[in-house]
């Protein structure tokens, strides 16, 4: 896209419309605040707590207050961020002697 619009000097119009893609999509920037901070913070309670489901992980991170919504809550988050939380468990012995491990591991 970007490439047709520097290179051969199509305007952006033209190019989106080559491709299909609707100028307003190619322009869009997204507003998604940052919550690196959170992740790090829910991948160090998940592995202090390895028992603890994103709900009881989720009430840890408001109190300590993070504020997350419904959408944003700690399972996806976590599975985002590397943590062993909403359904990510094997409960199958791993080589490593542990009963439950995450899938990544």
């Amino acid at each position: 896209m970007t490439w047709a619009i520097k290179e051969k000097d199509y305007s952006q119009r033209r190019a989106c419309e080559l491709v299909g893609l609707a100028p307003e999509t190619y322009r869009y920037v997204s507003q998604r605040p940052d919550d690196s901070e959170v992740r790090v913070r829910l991948r160090t309670l998940a592995n202090e707590r390895r028992r603890f489901g994103y709900p009881r992980l989720h009430l840890l991170l408001a109190r300590e207050g993070h504020r997350l919504n419904h959408k944003n809550r700690s399972a996806s988050t976590g599975r985002n961020a590397g943590a062993c939380v909403g359904g990510d468990v094997v409960s199958a012995r791993s080589a490593r002697g542990r009963r439950w491990h995450c899938r990544g591991d």
